[in-house]
């Protein structure tokens, strides 16, 4: 009996927890709604490190990105928003996102297809460098 009082509790608390993400998702996506694109298109290169590149695949700067980012959202939710990836990305707020991974199931990932829904299409880090190349990058300017 005390075992599954144990497990009951357990659900609980992990039923619980996933109301709150739920919830913190839902605000993102409206303070999304409301924000006008700063850019059309965005690629995200996940390897190490998550890179932010504009859509002729020039790699925009943690400088740049710092400068984009719309400080309410980190004061609004000093706990919960990412301020290296997602923040940048709900005050970029572009209308397309090509996300290169060759990891499916990392949490940053799914939170990011979570608040984006739609506007993310998902493709190979090898993919990548392939589109890369056409805008005249080397293959030696991998990351």
């Amino acid at each position: 009996m005390i075992e599954l009082k144990k497990y009951v509790e357990l659900s609980l608390d992990e039923y619980k927890m996933e109301q709150e993400y739920q919830m913190f998702i839902q605000t993102l996506r409206e303070f999304l709604i409301e924000r006008d694109p700063k850019l059309q298109q965005l690629h995200l290169l996940f390897s190490d490190v998550t890179t932010f590149y504009d859509s002729e695949f020039n790699e925009i700067k943690r400088v740049e990105l710092a400068k984009m980012v719309d400080r309410k959202l980190l004061i609004n939710h000093p706990v919960y928003i990412d301020s290296v990836t997602i923040a940048p990305l709900l005050s970029i707020a572009p209308t397309r996102i090509f996300l290169y991974s060759d990891e499916s199931d990392q949490p940053l990932i799914r939170t990011i297809q979570n608040i984006f829904e739609e506007r993310v299409i998902r493709h190979s880090r090898a993919t990548f460098f392939e589109k890369r190349s056409l805008y005249g990058f080397s293959i030696n300017d991998r990351i």
